[in-house]
């Protein structure tokens, strides 16, 4: 039997990405950018719904990042996608294609803004396709999984030839959430492969709790910003990622991605 992919089935992940992306409240404000980046990233991924061999390979992406700071707190919202080919051992090509929203708050009462160590929490919404043609039955794979979890901070402003940088390094482990993967026959979650339940029924029943022991997404970021005359800035950042969700099958990814932005205020 060969499932052929209906991108309609897994459009109810979209939703809850768009649903918590503006949802996310207003601050108050003092100050505003706006981060326009491009990337590359190296990853490593393995679906056991397809096979458990390591299909590596590089994407190509980009992402925006609309911050804001005040006194008390600085918020960011990151929008990111991601497209490349990766293959395994084999030769056998994969084709990817992954977005996600991540949202950052770090608190800095009583402390400087933008200097020293700031503890604050994330939120990461992510969805992936992947889809290998080598592959007759179900080769069509996506998962999509929301998660919360403790995020720090560090930056060290210092001045250089006259001219203003910062070194800025946030990591981030997320332990609580929910997943929606493929089901282990079907490239449609578990809760879609029947068409005799409700739409609503088959999106409860196939979600999955993400906690620790069942899912774990952890990162970094370490990046160094030039300051313009104009207050505009130039960065360079490198960022790993570690994910690994079990559910009727289990998903595991390594990447390490590089990326150049410019960052303007509003």
């Amino acid at each position: 039997m060969n499932n052929k992919y209906h991108p309609i089935k897994p459009c109810f992940i979209i939703t809850f990405m768009l649903l918590l992306a503006t949802g996310v409240p207003g601050w108050a404000q003092t100050h505003r950018q706006l981060q326009v980046e491009g990337t590359a990233r190296i990853s490593a991924e393995r679906d056991y719904g397809f096979s458990p061999l390591r299909y590596i390979g590089a994407e190509w992406g980009g992402g925006l990042t609309y911050i804001k700071q005040n006194n008390v707190k600085t918020s960011w919202v990151n929008l990111n996608f991601q497209t490349g080919n990766l293959s395994n051992q084999f030769e056998t090509a994969m084709q990817v294609y992954s977005g996600n929203i991540i949202t950052y708050n770090f608190y800095h009462a009583h402390k400087l803004p933008n200097s020293g160590w700031h503890w604050g929490w994330a939120n990461n919404n992510e969805f992936e396709l992947r889809n290998n043609e080598a592959i007759t039955n179900f080769n069509n794979r996506n998962e999509y999984f929301t998660s919360f979890g403790p995020a720090i901070r560090y930056q060290l402003p210092f001045g250089l030839f006259k001219r203003n940088f910062s070194f800025q390094a946030i990591g981030n482990v997320q332990l609580l959430g929910f997943t929606v993967l493929s089901s282990y026959v079907s490239p449609s979650p578990s809760g879609f492969v029947s068409d005799k339940q409700s739409f609503l029924k088959s999106t409860f029943s196939s979600l999955g709790v993400f906690y620790p022991g069942n899912a774990i997404n952890a990162g970094y970021k370490a990046g160094l910003e030039y300051e313009f005359k104009s207050q505009n800035k130039l960065t360079l950042n490198y960022e790993y990622n570690y994910l690994r969700i079990k559910g009727e099958h289990i998903v595991e990814k390594s990447r390490g991605k590089w990326s150049i932005a410019i960052i303007v205020r509003l």
